[in-house]
């Protein structure tokens, strides 16, 4: 009961004051808040688990270690996403590698996958996966600021006056950036 508590009742910037007063677990329930959101951008954006699995504990670092220099008159998910770019960014530099599609290991289940019969007809399954593959090869095709905003607004799920603040950018200069990002991913898929 206390779980939901933190997480329905508190805003980020009250879990981050109690944070910075003493109270560990609001630094905890902070971290649960955005895990999955953090993990799943840095993922699309290198498209390989294990760096994207760093890539986010380093975020949660560098939250964790800088919190005492958030200010509180922005958004807390527009800063967390700002180090989480800025992060896999960083590595990308730092590998000199630039993202494309590869071939993951196909026997990577979860121990719930393997208990879970979701009865979801192999062809259904392959045209899926077929298209989440060509979909986020389209995506790594794009110019790295295209693909940042596309990623920050559909699994970020960043308004745009939000991901502006993210990249430091005028609002209708995202918009116009995610309008071409859209239609060059549209010639892609094509």
């Amino acid at each position: 009961m206390l779980d939901l508590y933190y997480n329905m009742e508190k805003t980020d910037t009250q879990l981050v004051q109690e944070y910075l007063q003493g109270d560990l677990g609001a630094y905890t329930h902070l971290m649960n808040r955005y895990m999955e959101m953090i993990y799943s951008f840095v993922y699309r954006f290198v498209y390989d688990e294990m760096r994207a699995q760093d890539i986010t504990q380093e975020v949660f670092i560098k939250v964790w270690r800088y919190m005492h220099k958030y200010d509180v008159a922005y958004s807390f998910k527009t800063w967390i996403f700002t180090i989480a770019r800025r992060t896999a960014l960083d590595e990308l530099k730092k590998r000199k590698i630039f993202t494309f599609s590869e071939l993951q290991e196909e026997d990577t289940n979860s121990f719930e996958e393997t208990l879970i019969d979701t009865t979801q007809l192999p062809d259904v399954y392959l045209d899926e996966k077929f298209a989440r593959e060509h979909l986020q090869k389209a995506i790594n095709q794009l110019p790295i600021q295209y693909k940042t905003v596309v990623l920050l607004r559909c699994d970020g799920e960043l308004t745009f006056e939000e991901i502006g603040e993210v990249m430091k950018l005028p609002m209708n200069t995202v918009k116009s950036q995610y309008r071409r990002a859209i239609e060059k991913l549209r010639v892609y898929l094509k």
